[in-house]
């Protein structure tokens, strides 16, 4: 009497091997793209809680003059100079919130209403920037992170 025993050949085995590292391969990639959406999710809602405290500043002070807060002619600087009713709290990846003069239409800023920096430990990555139209820019400033790598384009060249 003969017994027949049921195998996998070693050539089913490879298939099978091959088949599931392209699939962890394809998952570990979308995996990473929606961890640095997520990260960049942060910074996003930093400037976007910048500028709805820019606007109300511009309803609140429009009659004697001023448009927004911030320096006039200069750089970006802390917002808590100019901003006080803003509670930002404990930033994980993003550093540095700041308010731009939005007439300086020159430089790395131009025309832009508030900044913040993406970190990576001690190493700059990107900076996002909103204009007053609430549009949100992106501009690569280190190397430790892109805005590729999150999933935004880079809209400074």
């Amino acid at each position: 009497m003969h017994i027949k025993t049921k195998a996998f050949t070693v050539i089913e085995l490879v298939v099978a091997v091959i088949v599931v590292s392209i699939l962890v391969s394809y998952g570990g990639a979308r995996y990473m793209k929606f961890v640095g959406k997520t990260r960049a999710g942060e910074g996003k809602k930093v400037l976007l809680d910048l500028y709805n405290a820019q606007m109300r500043y511009r309803v609140e002070y429009r009659n004697q003059g001023c448009l927004y807060a911030g320096p006039i002619g200069g750089a970006c600087v802390p917002m808590a100079m100019f901003i006080k009713d803003i509670e930002i709290g404990k930033l994980k990846y993003f550093t540095d919130p700041s308010v731009c003069d939005r007439f300086n239409r020159t430089g790395s800023h131009p025309g832009y209403l508030a900044n913040v920096k993406r970190m990576v430990g001690t190493q700059e990555g990107y900076i996002l920037y909103i204009d007053e139209k609430g549009r949100i820019d992106c501009m690569n400033y280190g190397n430790a992170v892109k805005c590729e790598d999150e999933g935004m384009r880079e809209t400074f060249r």
